[in-house]
């Protein structure tokens, strides 16, 4: 088995052992993805690019590059999952403040309060008559009065 790999990597051209030096310490070490990269990647359109590359790389006559390479693919299109919607969906924190100092301008100075104030009837003023009729006890049921 491992003499089947040295043969293979003896055979290899040079630009595949580059390239799978390369998708190796990109597998290894956590490489950030750009996001001008990272948003052409999370397209529909990237994902078919990126795996239709993975899958070519099959072509060659090295099947560790054509493995590593689709390994390489699977990783980069979880790395750039979400970045899109990220840049064009969300709000940035300017964005937000202007939106809410939007809402604050056509504000009255004045409290909730004051406005009900303002907003009162009247209260009546002047005498106020005698009342013309009187308070009758009802029967009490043999209960006492208070």
């Amino acid at each position: 088995m491992l003499d089947e790999i040295k043969k293979t990597f003896t055979k290899a051209q040079k630009s595949h052992l580059v390239l799978i030096f390369l998708f190796i310490i990109f597998l290894l070490f956590d490489v950030k993805v750009p996001k001008v990269v990272a948003s052409l990647v999370d397209t529909t359109l990237g994902n078919v690019v990126v795996i239709g590359s993975a899958l070519s790389l099959f072509y060659s006559k090295n099947n560790i590059l054509a493995v590593i390479g689709l390994v390489v693919a699977y990783e980069l299109i979880r790395k750039s999952s979400g970045v899109y919607g990220l840049m064009n969906y969300v709000p940035t924190q300017d964005k937000k403040d202007s939106l809410m100092n939007s809402f604050n301008e056509n504000i009255k100075h004045s409290t909730l309060e004051e406005e009900m104030v303002t907003n009162m009837l009247p209260m009546v003023s002047g005498h106020i008559s005698d009342a013309n009729y009187e308070p009758v006890l009802d029967h009490l049921h043999n209960a006492t009065s208070v």
